[in-house]
């Protein structure tokens, strides 16, 4: 998201690129996994429960899809007629996306049976996808060599936590509706979710184009279209009374507030 730009603001000066991409697996992976874990809590609950939980993945996502939006400039509508290959390329990027993880989707379901492992693998990697971006943004800023420290960006780099911990949720959705309660797929997951951020901000700090990520963002936006549409689908969420819609509310109001302590400055 945006927020990993300013969130590069709270690195140490002058640091070397293992420092930073250690630093980057600790406020990228921590809270990934921390949100992915609800699915432990959660996977005995009543199905009411389960389906309000994923309301709150819908409208995280929601808020997620508008600022993929943006970080891909519009998908090109910002470029207006002055560069018909940037836009092109960037609506291929958010096709393609759409169409692989459909395609994917398709094979996890064999008759009524479901496999929600293999989804949850596809959710990581959409959310991977923004992950990427977000990550050579923050190289970029790293290699500019901005000076800054934690403790002066501290309400950024909750915000951008907070933002990661949401995914961890969505990640997880799949398996809190699976039949198996094996870890493997919980750690895996959170793996292909997670590596993309350190992947881009390596990339990014070696000076990896940025445009790199403007394309990573418009196909995270075809990702989480695709996301939107299977947690609806798993959910069986068209039934109102369920907790669906106050999900979406709580989710929306979440990510606002990550959004709001974000644009605090102290």
């Amino acid at each position: 998201m945006e927020n990993g730009n300013n969130m590069s603001e709270s690195f140490l000066p002058e640091m070397d690129i293992v420092t930073a991409l250690v630093i980057v697996s600790a406020v990228g992976f921590i809270p990934l996994y921390v949100g992915m874990c609800q699915q432990r809590i959660t996977r005995n609950s009543r199905q009411v429960t389960k389906i309000a939980i994923a309301g709150i993945a819908f409208g995280s996502m929601v808020f997620f899809i508008i600022d993929l939006f943006e970080g891909a400039s519009g998908l090109g509508v910002d470029f207006g007629n002055r560069a018909l290959p940037i836009q092109t390329g960037l609506l291929t990027s958010f096709g393609i996306s759409i169409f692989a993880l459909t395609f994917l989707g398709a094979t996890t379901q064999k008759g009524s049976n479901v496999n929600h492992e293999k989804i949850a693998y596809l959710f990581a990697v959409g959310i991977g996808l923004h992950g990427f971006a977000e990550g050579v943004v923050m190289g970029h800023g790293l290699s500019a060599g901005y000076g800054f420290t934690l403790a002066e960006r501290a309400l950024q780099t909750l915000s951008f936590m907070l933002h990661k911990g949401a995914e961890g949720l969505t990640i997880s959705i799949p398996l809190m509706f699976a039949a198996s309660r094996s870890s493997r797929p919980l750690f895996y997951s959170g793996l292909i979710g997670g590596l993309p951020l350190v992947l881009g901000t390596g990339l990014g700090i070696v000076g990896l184009s940025g445009s790199a990520a403007s394309y990573a963002f418009a196909a995270g936006a075809g990702a989480v279209t695709y996301i939107l549409y299977r947690i609806v689908q798993m959910s069986g969420a068209s039934h109102l009374e369920k907790g669906f819609p106050l999900g979406i509310l709580i989710g929306v109001l979440y990510i606002y507030f990550a959004g709001v302590i974000h644009a605090i400055e102290v």
